[in-house]
C-alpha cells in the first residue's frame, strides 16, 4: 500500500517471477511518485531482473519505466472468449 500524508494513494508489488506493478490513484499522478516507489523496489532488490507489464494505452507508465532505464522486450496479445468459443 503507498501512503502520501497519511491518505491511501495507490499500491504497488513484486511477484515471486520478479513482475512488479504500481497503481496510483490519479489525485496522487505526476507528483513524481511513481519513480520514488520503483526505484526502492530496485534497491531492495538488487542485483535481480525485474520485469513491468504496462498497458500499450499507459503512456505516461511507459515512459516512466522508460526514464528509469527499463527496455521494452515484448508485446502481449490478448483474445476474450467470453462464451468460452474458441477459434
Amino acid at each position: 500500500m503507498i501512503s502520501l500524508d497519511d491518505l491511501p494513494a495507490g499500491y504497488c508489488y513484486i511477484s515471486k517471477g520478479n513482475e512488479i506493478g504500481i497503481h496510483l490513484l490519479e489525485l496522487c499522478q505526476g507528483k513524481r511518485i511513481g519513480p520514488t516507489i520503483i526505484r526502492h523496489l530496485v534497491r531492495t532488490h538488487p542485483g535481480e531482473r525485474l520485469f513491468a507489464n504496462v498497458a500499450p494505452h499507459n503512456i505516461r507508465s511507459q515512459r516512466m519505466f522508460e526514464s528509469l532505464g527499463f527496455k521494452q522486450i515484448q508485446m502481449t496479445y490478448m483474445l476474450e472468449c467470453p462464451n468460452g468459443d474458441h477459434l
